[in-house]
């Protein structure tokens, strides 16, 4: 990253940010527990040395390992989490098989020793990023001979990443003055498409020889703090000139994991650097695609197939309140508004759902079934001062039932419909949001 790349964050549109919500089987038929590990180690390992490109189909499927393959043993293979910490290992016994102690349901990166993978094998890739889901999760590392091995010439390029964090809740957009500071504390996983380096210590990662071409896919680091993702390159030998980029985030399968790919082109023999910026405890909605492999197929609803429940407690502020941060109109407007009709209202005046708060200002709205897209928050259909200032997604850890750190939502508002979500349905447990009518009108401070 160099000082003339102070430039590109002026060419980021300004993003409006008014508030926030608080968010927050033993399958291997062939696995015998490593060798080193106790009973607590049940993740299945295979890993194999082929002389055809052939795929195994999953011990689950009872179908062994198919027979142009045979395991491969003394090879280690070491689990980390999207954050690029060291999760567990396991070697390999003579049959290619060993267990990770680590749970499903999440996105992990694998990685093979090939210290002894034999001469004229290799793999065609010894890391592998993958969603693993339910009990029949496993992973396979293929090894395959030299003559089989699938030929795949393609023009390269050379990606150099800088993995930053930014400030928690990060709502700006210099990105490269206020994040550049903010190394990673492991050493992370950049991947793009078959690449992969370790960012170090300094937070920067170089991928050689990574194909070119449409729809390149850059990795970086993540994890269940990271609301969102703004991910910026440029040509090295000239940081003004900017590489078109979007960024693709996917809710997965348990409902608590949200994946993040950056895209862009390259040109044969390009040399581009790229920031991959990850923001704390903030859904900015930064991203130009959203993935919710939760809802059906053909639509692209925001709470589709998920439970879509908004918990609301509505407040009223005083007539001389002023309140410029979340803390202050909790303390400041304490006042139920009672009797007041709450609507979920579509872009097309589509009302999904309403209701009436209670005597402590509470009202649910359901959308559990309905495929709904972007909608706002409107308080009896008309534009009201205030804001929706503490929202929380009730965000559980699957494998343990406790609570997740918290991740905020960013909203929008507009005069004349209220407050948006622009979730991707991905809050299975629904949100829980307090909303304070502030007379003056709302005034965040930057």
């Amino acid at each position: 990253m160099g000082s003339t790349r102070a430039q590109r964050s002026l060419i980021w549109k300004s993003v409006l940010m008014v508030v926030a919500i608080l968010g927050i089987s033993a399958s291997g038929l062939l696995a015998r527990p490593s060798r080193a590990q106790g009973t607590s180690a049940y993740f299945p390992v295979f890993v194999l040395a082929c002389d055809a490109y052939v795929k195994m189909k999953g011990s689950a499927s009872g179908q062994g390992y198919p027979p142009e393959c045979r395991g491969l043993g003394d090879v280690t293979v070491t689990a980390y989490d999207t954050q690029g910490a060291r999760l567990d290992a396991c070697t390999t016994d003579a049959d290619g098989t060993c267990r990770l102690a680590i749970d499903y349901n999440g996105t992990r990166i694998f990685q093979q020793d090939t210290k002894h993978i034999p001469e004229g094998y290799r793999s065609e890739g010894d890391v592998q990023r993958v969603f693993t889901y339910t009990e029949f999760a496993e992973i396979a590392f293929h090894n395959y001979r030299e003559d089989v091995f699938p030929q795949r010439d393609a023009p390269r390029a050379t990606v150099r990443v800088s993995s930053r964090i930014c400030p928690d809740q990060y709502t700006g957009d210099s990105f490269f003055d206020d994040c550049n500071a903010g190394v990673p504390k492991t050493d992370q996983w950049i991947i793009g498409s078959a690449v992969y380096a370790r960012a170090g210590k300094d937070g920067n990662a170089l991928l050689k020889g990574i194909a070119a071409g449409n729809n390149t896919e850059i990795i970086g680091g993540q994890g269940p703090d990271t609301g969102d993702i703004f991910f910026y390159c440029s040509l090295t030998n000239d940081p003004t000139t900017r590489i078109p980029t979007s960024v693709e985030v996917t809710a997965q399968y348990d409902g608590i994991t949200r994946d993040f790919v950056g895209r862009m082109s390259l040109d044969p023999q390009a040399d581009v650097t790229c920031d991959w910026y990850q923001i704390p405890h903030l859904d900015r909605g930064l991203w130009d695609t959203a993935v919710n492999v939760m809802a059906d197929k053909n639509s692209t609803a925001t709470y589709d197939g998920g439970v879509g429940i908004i918990d609301l407690t509505l407040f009223t502020c005083p007539d001389n309140a002023a309140p410029k941060t979340a803390d202050e109109a909790a303390k400041a407007c304490t006042d139920p508004a009672t009797g007041s009709e709450i609507q979920a209202v579509g872009k097309d005046g589509t009302m999904y759902a309403s209701g009436t708060t209670d005597n402590q200002g509470k009202v649910q709205i359901s959308l559990s079934g309905q495929s709904v897209p972007d909608f706002s928050i409107v308080f009896e259909g008309h534009s009201t001062p205030g804001s929706p200032i503490s929202c929380v997604a009730n965000r559980m850890d699957p494998q343990t039932s406790k609570p997740l750190a918290p991740l905020y939502q960013a909203t929008t508002t507009d005069p004349e419909t209220g407050w948006t979500i622009p979730g991707i349905g991905d809050d299975m447990n629904g949100i829980s949001c307090d909303w304070y009518l502030v007379p003056s009108g709302w005034k965040q401070s930057s």
